[in-house]
């Protein structure tokens, strides 16, 4: 993984921000079943990788406070679902890590978006096909905006920080109100 970090940034030169969205297959396994090998399967993309990226940055990043690293969480951190003590790992790391870097890679500043459900191909395999459509529509109702997020929503979480160099070490939630109604996602994942 190290190696393609530094291979990306060496085709690609000088940045002045990157947005790390990367995400693979939720992990979602229950605490019974989860060995050293899942947790850093599961990791590797989620939270090894945004690590990897910070590490090689400074080189190739322009710097200064107009420079940013924006990483992404997920809102398990925040409403905790049965069955996801990895996933809720890598979130709750995604805090520290973003307050370190902030620290780190100073004045570049680092932020961390944790969006809640958005209607994205994250949720691809997760549920049994049949059940995916009535998911979609359960959490609409469970969410004060009556729908789940759209990446278009979202990605409005990430241009703020670009835009505020005031804003370092900081989270922002895009997460429709859930957390005023609950996630309703107990047990209905595979």
């Amino acid at each position: 993984m190290e190696a393609n970090i530094e291979t990306l940034f060496s085709q690609t030169g000088t940045v002045d921000q990157i947005i790390y969205t990367a995400g693979d297959k939720l992990a979602a396994l229950p605490i019974q079943e989860v060995i050293l090998e899942s947790i850093q399967k599961a990791g590797m993309v989620r939270f090894f990788g945004p690590l990897l990226v910070a590490k090689h940055l400074p080189r190739y990043l322009s710097g200064g406070p107009a420079s940013s690293l924006t990483l992404t969480t997920g809102s398990v951190l925040e409403k905790p679902i049965a069955g996801w003590p990895v996933i809720a790992s890598c979130a709750a790391g995604h805090h520290g890590m973003v307050r370190n870097l902030a620290l780190d890679l100073a004045p570049v500043h680092v932020n961390l978006v944790s969006p809640g459900v958005v209607d994205t191909t994250l949720w691809d395999g997760t549920f049994p096909k049949e059940d995916f459509g009535s998911f979609r529509k359960a959490q609409a109702k469970k969410h004060t905006m009556d729908e789940i997020g759209k990446p278009h929503n979202v990605a409005e979480a990430y241009m703020y920080f670009l835009r505020d160099w005031n804003c370092s070490g900081s989270v922002l939630a895009s997460n429709s109100g859930v957390f005023l109604t609950g996630w309703g996602l107990e047990n209905k994942m595979r």
